[in-house]
């Protein structure tokens, strides 16, 4: 028995002894967390610097834009067709996706086979037989008559400039087809299918795998606003902001940036962690040099570092007694799903995989060399885990800082055949990137079918993005004015101030033009102490005119925006055309308009209950939304305000651009209004040009940031004969009460020298 326990002991310590001798041999392997914060540090800097258009051409981190602008909200319907091309499998789909009531999608599919010839050969040939199978699928499915909609997954790095235009930077994944790098991938396609001539597609978008994902996994979970891929490659997405974003036009709203973060560490970056295993490696690839990270992390090479190891730990003596056979020495012929096999931990099965694998190898393993591999294979996923995690750390400090957040919760959608077989791979991941990012409450969401639901679900958000913006300009068009109506009001002003002017139709005119007996305006000679009295209100006022409309005048350009607050305020029917402009009615108006496009489904997915308290939005928030400073998140710490919590990156857009609608209204009417008087006045003075400042206080025109400037602009658009200049008055009720005091006193002084 004593012998047994003893047989046993040393058996079990020599197992531990070359254990440790392995694990020493590849401590290189193994990162610190000190050295993961230092690996997610330089990522960052490596993002910002793909962000930026002046350093993007030397940027390892490419960081293109995908140009999908949402993820999916739940309201996506129809039929759509998918083509996925990127790793080993070539598929055409045919997607459903429903919303009626609940959310549901339906799939049809067919794998296709992409010959190895073709991957390395002519690429019209290649593009030829995407079309050929695509034309036998559509005859499948009975549907070759229809011109579906069609969504592209290309999961290779590309550069777009538009949705459905994507030009390959270079083939990866051991593709290497002629004539494609360089070229637009969605024309070759289209060449390839107008050849044939007997079936038509619209092809609305074209993405990569990544971004696939995200959107699959966005549609089930809308915090979902990053992708990440490990499989036969590495890549990641993210939701990125415009303005962060220099290499495309515009500075609002979110656009999906596709990483390419498989090329992190090419530009010697990452040379302070690589091994020599690591070199050896990329030296022997169809690729040296190129997708450094995507070579330490992805299914087309950690079976292959693994081989490497072993060779170089055989040939020193530390497995296999030595031995090492031909089939050890050749490369790829120990794959990655045999580290997944390995590493299994129930009931010794990883054990006797590689026991089954190293046999397969032509080698003679003992239970200590058995041992040891599986403590190889582990060493080798677990680095992959973990570079991976350090760099998904950056990206989620990216998002949180963007949003200006203390705690960021958010999704990951993941797809790729390591993370979903490898029995250890994601546990790993989601361990270190929560111990990576404290602040940060992260979800991993397993995508199912991200490369080809994916990019039917990116044409679906474009189908449905194009349907609600046609309804939200349909409603909007009704605030708009062109420069002829803004015409017509200006000469309807005119009119009503004549009326006004005159004894015999004073009476009926909407607008009073009342006497003040002010005779002079200051010449600057004025001096003296004077007291006035101030007893204003929040009414606009000029020349009475707030009263335009009251008649009918304004009845073509009112809209039901602006009855619903006149029915709703506490002189309904009068004071018309102060509702359409003052800052006491502004704010309500919105409101109103935000109302029509929640019960349309177009914005905050249901009507928030605050939202329909009267005077809750008021006008003041305007000239916040729309300060040319305020970003996003501040739009949205707005809405938080108001009650509108769950509000997203596109409900903030809308937002803004409704205010900014009703603004611009506002301050083009008031312009109109105003270019009335300046011809009056050229008119009266018989001139051919006019040259007069307007001085102009409240608090509309003195805080919105844009008003002014609109107005001004309207101004010298519909009074082209006069130069208008707009000063901003200081105190005009009281300062302007003491000053209208002091011109009296002037011209009463100067009245009595003169007698």
């Amino acid at each position: 028995m004593i012998a047994a326990h003893l047989l046993s002991y040393l058996f079990t310590q020599r197992n531990q002894d070359q254990i440790q001798k392995v694990d020493k041999y590849l401590y290189h392997l193994r990162l610190s967390d000190e050295t993961l914060m230092d690996i997610s540090s330089k990522f960052r800097l490596e993002m910002n610097k793909g962000l930026r258009c002046d350093n993007n051409s030397i940027a390892a981190v490419k960081m293109l834009p995908t140009y999908v602008r949402s993820i999916p909200d739940g309201t996506e319907n129809g039929d759509f067709l998918a083509l996925d091309l990127g790793g080993s499998n070539f598929r055409v789909l045919l997607v459903k996706v429903l919303s009626n009531g609940k959310q549901k999608v339906e799939m049809e599919n067919q794998i296709y086979d992409i010959p190895e010839h073709l991957k390395r050969g002519c690429g019209s040939e290649l593009f030829d037989h995407i079309a050929d199978c695509l034309s036998q699928f559509l005859d499948k499915m009975g549907i070759k008559q229809k011109k579906l909609p069609l969504g592209l997954t290309f999961s290779f790095p590309c550069q777009q400039s538009k949705l459905d235009e994507s030009i390959l930077v270079a083939w990866t994944k051991g593709f290497k087809a002629s004539g494609v790098e360089g070229k637009d991938v969605v024309s070759l396609l289209r060449k390839a299918i107008k050849k044939r001539g007997d079936f038509d597609v619209d092809i609305v978008a074209v993405v990569n795998d990544t971004v696939g994902t995200m959107m699959t996994c966005g549609y089930e979970d809308h915090q979902c606003e990053i992708g990440l891929i490990v499989g036969t490659g590495t890549n990641a997405c993210y939701m990125e902001e415009m303005r962060n974003l220099k290499m495309v036009e515009g500075d609002e709203g979110r656009m999906c940036v596709n990483m390419e973060w498989g090329a992190f560490g090419d530009d010697g970056t990452l040379e302070f962690m690589r091994t020599d295993f690591d070199r050896e490696l990329d030296a022997g690839s169809l690729n040296p040099g190129h997708q450094l990270f995507e070579k330490m992390i992805s299914g087309l090479y950690m079976g292959e570092l693994v081989r490497l190891i072993l060779v170089k730990l055989a040939r020193d003596k530390l497995l296999f007694q030595g031995q090492i056979t031909p089939d050890l020495l050749t490369t790829a012929q120990f794959h990655t799903s045999y580290v997944s096999a390995i590493e299994k931990d129930k009931d010794k099965e990883g054990l006797a995989s590689a026991q089954t694998v190293l046999r397969g190898l032509g080698l003679e393993p003992s239970s200590e060399d058995c041992l040891a591999t599986q403590k190889v294979c582990q060493i080798v996923s677990t680095r992959a885990a973990h570079l991976c995690a350090a760099t998904m750390a950056a990206v989620l400090q990216q998002i949180k800082d963007n949003r200006g957040e203390e705690k960021l919760r958010t999704t990951i959608g993941v797809d790729g055949s390591v993370y979903k077989s490898h029995p250890h791979f994601a546990k790993r991941l989601s361990k270190m990137v929560r111990q990576l990012t404290p602040g940060c409450s992260v979800c991993f969401l397993r995508s199912e079918d991200g490369s080809g639901k994916g990019a039917a679900m990116v044409t679906a958000v474009a189908y449905r993005l194009a349907k609600q913006h046609a309804e939200r300009q349909r409603i909007l068009d009704e605030l708009r004015l062109s420069d002829e109506q803004l015409l017509d009001v200006k000469r309807r002003m005119g009119e009503e101030m004549v009326q006004g002017l005159a004894k015999e139709t004073h009476k009926v005119a909407s607008v009073k033009m009342l006497p003040t007996y002010v005779r002079a305006t200051p010449d600057g000679t004025e001096s003296g102490d004077f007291l006035a009295l101030d007893l204003g209100g929040t009414n606009f006022r000029v020349l009475l005119w707030g009263a335009f409309g009251d008649h009918g005048e304004l009845d073509d350009f009112r809209t039901k925006f602006d009855h619903a607050v006149d029915n709703t305020s506490t002189h309904p029917g009068i004071q018309r055309y102060e509702k359409m402009i003052s800052g006491m009615y502004l704010g309500e108006i919105v409101r109103n308009v935000l109302l029509e496009f929640t019960a349309k489904g177009l914005l905050f997915r249901g009507v928030p209950e605050r939202l329909n308290t009267p005077g809750i939005f008021e006008t003041k928030f305007l000239s916040q939304i729309e300060s040319d400073r305020l970003a996003l998140r501040q739009v949205r710490s707005i809405l938080k305000h108001l009650g509108l919590e769950e509000t997203t990156c596109d409900d903030s857009i809308l937002v803004k651009e409704v205010c900014s609608v009703v603004s611009r209204r506002a301050a083009q009417l008031c312009g109109a209004g105003l270019a009335a008087v300046m011809d009056k006045i050229r008119q009266n003075r018989h001139l051919e040009r006019l040259r007069i400042t307007v001085g102009v206080d409240g608090t509309l025109y003195k805080l919105h940031p844009h008003f002014s400037s609109i107005m001004q602009e309207t101004v010298g658009k519909l009074a082209p004969q006069c130069e208008v200049t707009l000063l901003h008055s200081e105190d005009g009720s009281g300062k302007g009460a003491a000053l209208i005091t002091a011109v009296l006193c002037r011209i009463r002084d100067a009245n009595q020298l003169r007698h």
